[in-house]
């Protein structure tokens, strides 16, 4: 008879896991703790497409008209294309959550986090930054998509 317990092979009853309370949501600042592998790793992989992309002029990464130089115009072309302005606009939200989280922990590393008035005012610092370079950041794509750079 199978039930909901898991048993051992020399039968003995497994200990449960214990869940979460049904309607109880993750903290925005859990999910940034939890998230620093996710987030880093996009970014790692997003800094090796733009050095590809946009500095050695590597193909597939790098856009057709590409001109070694012209820094300007390798943007405006390779955020021209849909997909690239996506995925830096994604990669953009990985590093505001690496930084809401990130800004914080440094912060802590070198004891500047002591107290909880700190560490409250650190966390509104680091939200409003990574927050404005997200924004800032994404614009460019934004900006490139809508014609507004050309």
């Amino acid at each position: 008879m199978l039930t909901a317990r898991a048993w051992r092979a020399n039968g003995t009853l497994l200990p449960r896991r214990p869940r979460r309370p049904r309607g109880r949501r993750r903290s925005p600042w859990e999910v940034a703790r939890r998230s620093m592998r996710s987030t880093g790793g996009v970014l790692g992989l997003f800094t090796a497409f733009h050095v590809l992309d946009l500095t050695t002029g590597t193909r597939p990464a790098a856009s057709r008209d590409f001109a070694h130089g012209s820094a300007y115009a390798n943007l405006v072309a390779s955020l021209s294309r849909p997909p690239v302005a996506v995925a830096y606009a994604v990669s953009m939200a990985a590093l505001a959550a690496h930084l809401v989280h990130g800004i914080p922990e440094i912060a802590n590393d070198i004891g500047a986090g002591a107290d909880r008035r700190t560490q409250r005012r650190l966390r509104i610092g680091a939200n409003a930054f990574g927050a404005a370079v997200a924004v800032g950041n994404t614009t460019i794509p934004v900006a490139v998509l809508t014609r507004a750079v050309r």
